[in-house]
């Protein structure tokens, strides 16, 4: 993840081809570990891919103008709290990438843990406490390693500055001691992942996976959603195509067809399958997190008995 550059961007709603994420899917599914990872004392942690899924597909396919908040802006733990947020990066087009040879992906999970949880493991013990799983894809294994950051100073720092580090690649072992608990190109990896994990929140995405394995997570939204997936199969047993999650705008319907003096507001709300398949892959929907909050807010508005003047209101903004 450290050779993440800051001008990566991703494109929501450009067509995507269902090759590159078979690739990705075919590499977090059948690529099998190889003997790696980082030992703390006697413990050594070497996270399997499952723990990456949904994992968010960085691709130069998908280049564009849509917008990062940049990694420096980054000045507090709790920008995204809690945080459990993975990416997958495409890196087949890429040259040897640090010493990495026949790279396919790299793949990241940050993720938030409680300080009790490594209390008498660390050195070190914060208030805001991130768990770093990373894991390097190559052609015929991945490498896979953890470790823990907490919030110092505006920075995140290692919880474990005396880890030794063992890499186990293709029969060699490499043997690194840390010395310094401050990695700059960890700290740039986590906040990067924090402004990536905010712009997520606004975004809706769907999660493709196949044989109940690891899942690689495209960002859209409800427009790119019904574009994209036109030629989605029908449910099982059914020729009818069903809705997906969308947004239903709000209306006023009738109650009786014969009477045009009397209806009923229906407020804006979500509705339709989440679960579909297309192309050979298991889909979800997964809507933004923004979109989920407003959908309960307004939802509990109206149990409140709100006015369909504040109804609309909240509609809206």
């Amino acid at each position: 993840m450290e050779t993440w550059d800051e001008s990566i961007k991703v494109k929501p709603t450009r067509p995507f081809s269902g090759a590159t994420v078979w690739d990705m899917l075919e590499a977090v599914l059948f690529t099998p570990p190889a003997r790696a990872g980082i030992a703390y004392g006697t413990e050594t942690d070497t996270p399997g891919l499952f723990e990456f899924s949904p994992m968010t597909l960085i691709s130069d396919e998908m280049d564009s103008d849509a917008w990062f908040f940049n990694w420096k802006d980054v000045n507090a733990p709790d920008i995204v709290w809690p945080i459990d947020f993975s990416a997958i990066v495409d890196k087949r087009n890429v040259g040897p990438d640090n010493g990495w040879f026949d790279q396919i992906a790299f793949a990241c999970n940050v993720k938030s843990v409680h300080p009790r949880e490594i209390r008498g493991k660390t050195s070190r013990i914060y208030k805001h406490v991130v768990r770093k799983n990373a894991a390097v894809i190559l052609r015929g294994a991945y490498v896979s390693a953890s470790s823990y950051f907490g919030w110092c100073n505006g920075r995140w720092v290692d919880c474990f500055p005396d880890a030794k580090i063992y890499e186990y690649v293709k029969g060699k072992e490499v043997l690194h001691l840390r010395s310094n608990h401050f990695s700059s190109e960890c700290d740039k990896v986590i906040k990067m992942t924090q402004s990536i994990a905010l712009r997520a929140r606004y975004s809706w995405a769907v999660s493709f996976s196949i044989y109940g394995g690891p899942s690689v997570r495209l960002e859209t939204d409800p427009v790119g959603i019904r574009h994209l997936f036109k030629d989605r199969e029908p449910p099982d047993g059914k020729d009818k195509k069903a809705a997906l999650r969308n947004w239903v705008r709000d209306h006023w319907r009738k109650v009786r067809p014969c009477d045009d003096d009397t209806e009923i507001y229906v407020r804006k709300h979500m509705r339709g399958r989440t679960e579909f398949k297309w192309g050979g892959f298991d889909c979800v929907v997964e809507p933004s997190q923004f979109d989920l909050e407003k959908n309960i807010k307004i939802a509990a508005m109206k149990t409140a008995g709100a006015s369909v003047a504040d109804l609309i209101k909240a509609a809206v903004i």
